[in-house]
């Protein structure tokens, strides 16, 4: 019963978290983002996102942060210089669990003093299981610009305030760019 109790602690928890914006600073051993400036217009983004919001989590989110790292840096466009995706996995187990459930019923007969007992028992039984979850992590370097770049080597050049606006709608961040 213990056991099921953790089991049933641990699936809450895990549920819980999801119903929050995947859309935050990275927490330890979670989901979220991190960046560092590593030039005076460059900067490195990450995201790492869950098992349930996938790839195309990490993909819109680190395009979020990217805009928000330019527009807090006061730049306006940025591009991405270079692009590293990675899926980091981690596991928990679940241990076995038995569960015995007894039901008694007593009837009583038509001769006074007689009276029949049938106890029923069912026992169910779960094996031991590994959760395994995978965590998409996409990391850019991007260089930022206060104007479009006339020369952007092929590359995507993205609006910063562009995409705070359509990307932060669509992950309900509802808030100023902020560092």
């Amino acid at each position: 019963m213990k056991r099921l109790l953790t089991a049933c602690g641990l699936a809450a928890l895990l549920s819980a978290c999801s119903m929050f914006s995947p859309y935050m600073r990275l927490t330890p051993g979670g989901q979220g983002y991190s960046d560092a400036q590593v030039g005076p217009d460059t900067f490195k983004v990450t995201f790492l996102a869950t098992d349930a919001g996938g790839i195309t989590t990490a993909n819109d989110l680190v395009l979020l942060r990217s805009a928000e790292v330019t527009l807090t840096h006061g730049f306006r466009y940025f591009v991405v210089t270079s692009e590293d995706r990675d899926v980091k996995t981690s596991s928990f187990d679940i241990a076995a669990q038995e569960t015995t459930q007894s039901k008694t019923q007593v009837v009583k007969r038509e001769e006074p003093g007689v009276r029949e007992r049938t106890t029923t028992t069912t026992t169910t039984y779960t094996p031991a299981k590994t959760v395994v979850l995978n965590h998409p992590e996409v990391t850019q370097l991007i260089r930022c610009y206060t104007e479009p770049p006339k020369d952007a080597g092929g590359r995507m050049v993205y609006d910063a305030d562009f995409l705070w606006k359509e990307i932060g709608r669509t992950y309900k961040v509802e808030r100023q760019p902020a560092r």
